[in-house]
């Protein structure tokens, strides 16, 4: 292209050149500011390329989420949103059966609170009248989708035992109880 300095990639086009080829089937058309080679991003102590407004990417993503120069808190801790089955979601992000991303869903939350523990990774809960926003206790109940690793009755036995030291009220002595 006519002015264009930098190396070619592909079909003789530089990449930036190539990608409005590609995308707008006609190399002329750019799109937003060309980043220029050599330029680094203009944040304080930041050595990344400039990517786009004299920022690097990540710099340039945390201008975006700013607003009047206050960076905008994207998931109050307090908010409540619903995903795309139904189910309320609360960002708690230090809560130890929440996802990747902070988030956990208002039902499990309460059945870990009534538990006093964090649910195990073979329990769900259920909503015994089938609405998935009403998550009072009494609404909610455990269950476990644990199944025995076999089909020998001593592997069946073993694990019958397991299930009930994890949620018997007492422990189970073997050679009173079989």
């Amino acid at each position: 292209m006519p002015g264009c300095a930098r190396e070619h990639e592909a079909r003789g086009l530089c990449k930036g050149h190539y990608y409005a080829w590609w995308a707008h089937g006609d190399p002329s058309i750019r799109k937003g500011p060309t980043p220029q080679p050599g330029r680094k991003c203009s944040a304080d102590g930041c050595a990344r390329r400039h990517e786009a407004r004299g920022l690097c990417r990540l710099h340039y993503e945390r201008w975006q989420r700013q607003k009047n120069g206050v960076r905008e808190n994207l998931r109050p801790p307090g908010k409540v949103s619903l995903d795309r089955h139904g189910y309320r979601v609360l960002y708690r992000p230090r809560h130890p059966n929440a996802n990747g991303a902070g988030m956990l869903k208002e039902h499990r939350l309460v059945m870990s609170e009534m538990l006093g523990r964090p649910l195990r990774a073979h329990e769900t809960v259920h909503h015994r009248n089938g609405d998935r926003q009403d998550n009072r206790p009494e609404n909610l109940e455990l269950w476990s989708h644990s199944q025995p690793p076999g089909q020998r009755v001593e592997d069946k036995l073993g694990w019958a035992r397991e299930m009930l030291r994890l949620y018997a009220a007492r422990e189970i002595d073997d050679e009173n109880e079989w």
